[in-house]
C-alpha cells in the first residue's frame, strides 16, 4: 500500500498537479496534465496557508518522457525497499506466532468457573503416570515407575487450589472412623486421585485425618497389653505415630528395587496392574489375585509371620505411598490370610474376628 501511494504521488507531482490521465501504451508513452478549470468557475479565497504552500508545475501541456518517468519510479522503488525493514513491514509480514515458548492461556476452573492461571491450576488429578510422567511420584508409587502403559487416561479437569482444597476437606469431614475416604476425581467419576496431587493443596490437619483413618482400618486390640494398636506399615508399633513422608519415600524406593527382582520380566505387567489399582480401575482383591501369576511362583502369596505380611506383599505395600491405597490393599490381604500377630507384643490374633487366635474355626 505504501508503494502504491508513493508511486501515485510521483505521478501526481510530475503530471501537472493532478492525477495522470491514461494514455496509449508503448515506447512513447506520455502523461498529459488535465486542462484547468473554466475561467467562469470562481476560485476559492486565498488563505495564509496558500501563501506558504509550495507551487507545483502547472504548465498546461507539460509532457514527461516515459524513460524519465521509469527512472523516477525505479528510484522510488529502491527507496521503498530500503525503508521496509526500518518501518517494520517485513517484520510484520514474516512474523509467526511463537507457540512453543508462549505461556499457556488461563483455563476456567471446573467448579467455580473462574479463570485460573496455568501456574496456579491443579490439573492431571487422576491421569495415569504414563501421561503425566515421573514428575515427583505423581502415580502414588515410589519412583514414578507407573510409566503409562496402563490405560493412558488423561484427566481433562482443571481446578483452582481453593476449590480443590474445599473439595478434599468436604470428603474428609463427611467420613468417619472405620472407613478411610477415597478422594474421587470430580471430573472423572470413579477414578481415585493420588495423595501426591491433593496433599499439596490441603492443610496438615486434613492430611493427617486421612492418614489416621487409613491406620484405623488395620486397628487391632492387643491381647497382651490390652491397648488398641494397628498393623499399618509405616507407623510406630507402640505410639502409632507416622514415621514421616521421608521415611515412607525411602522405604518405597528400596521396595521398588526389590520388586524389579521379584517380578523380573513381568515387572512391567505388575506396574500396569498397580497403576490400575491406584486409580481405582480394579479392586484391591483383583490386584492381589494378579500377583501370584506375575511372580511365577505358586506359593509366592502366603500368610504372614510375626514380622508382618509375606515378603512379596510387604514390598508391594511399602511401594505404595498413598495412605488410603496402602491400607486398603493391606486389608484385602488380611481378609484372605487372617492369621496375624500384633506389632507391639507379637500376640497371635485373627483379623477377621478381632480376637485372640483360639476359637474353633482355626
Amino acid at each position: 500500500e505504501v508503494r502504491k501511494i508513493i508511486t501515485a504521488q510521483v505521478v501526481f507531482c510530475f503530471s501537472g498537479g493532478a492525477p495522470p490521465l491514461a494514455s496509449a501504451t508503448g515506447p512513447d508513452r506520455t502523461f498529459t496534465a488535465p486542462r484547468h478549470a473554466p475561467p467562469d468557475r470562481p476560485h476559492p479565497p486565498t488563505t495564509d496557508q496558500d501563501i506558504h504552500r509550495p507551487t507545483l508545475p502547472t504548465t498546461r501541456d507539460s509532457k514527461i518522457n516515459s524513460r524519465t518517468m521509469a527512472s523516477l519510479l525505479s528510484a522510488a522503488a529502491d527507496a521503498l525497499s530500503s525503508l521496509t525493514a526500518p518501518c517494520g513491514l517485513s517484520e510484520i509480514k514474516d512474523a509467526k506466532p511463537d507457540t512453543k515458548n508462549a505461556p499457556p492461556a488461563p483455563r476456567p476452573c471446573d467448579i467455580c468457573m473462574e479463570d485460573v492461571p496455568a501456574s496456579e491450576a491443579v490439573v492431571h488429578l487422576c491421569s495415569d503416570a504414563t501421561v503425566v510422567g515421573a514428575d515427583g511420584n505423581t502415580d502414588g508409587t515410589a519412583d514414578g515407575t507407573g510409566d503409562g502403559t496402563a490405560d493412558g487416561h488423561k484427566c481433562p479437569g482443571c481446578f483452582c487450589k481453593g476449590c480443590a482444597k474445599q473439595y478434599v476437606e468436604h470428603i474428609v469431614k463427611d467420613g468417619y472412623d472405620g472407613a478411610c475416604p477415597q478422594v474421587k476425581c470430580p471430573a472423572c467419576p470413579g477414578r481415585i486421585i493420588p495423595s501426591s496431587k491433593w496433599a499439596p493443596v490441603v492443610d496438615k490437619a486434613t492430611k493427617d485425618a486421612i492418614g489416621d483413618r487409613a491406620m484405623k482400618l488395620l486397628s487391632l486390640q492387643c491381647s497382651s497389653c490390652h491397648a488398641r494398636k494397628s498393623l499399618m506399615i509405616g507407623h510406630d508399633p507402640m505410639t502409632l505415630a507416622h514415621t514421616g513422608d521421608e521415611a515412607w519415600d525411602t522405604a518405597a524406593t528400596t521396595a521398588e528395587q526389590q520388586l524389579k527382582l521379584t517380578f523380573g520380566q513381568h515387572y512391567k505387567s505388575f506396574v500396569m496392574a498397580r497403576e490400575r489399582y491406584l486409580r481405582g480401575a480394579i479392586k484391591e482383591g483383583d490386584f492381589l489375585a494378579q500377583l501370584t501369576p506375575l511372580c511365577g511362583v505358586a506359593d509366592a502369596i502366603v500368610k504372614g509371620s510375626t514380622e508382618g505380611p509375606c515378603p512379596v506383599v510387604l514390598r508391594v505395600i511399602s511401594s505404595i505411598t498413598d495412605p488410603e491405597r496402602r491400607a486398603t490393599f493391606h486389608v484385602a490381604y488380611m481378609r484372605k490370610f487372617p492369621e496375624c500377630w500384633t506389632r507391639c507384643h507379637k500376640a497371635r490374633h485373627c483379623f477377621r474376628w478381632y480376637v485372640k487366635y483360639v476359637h474353633k474355626y482355626f
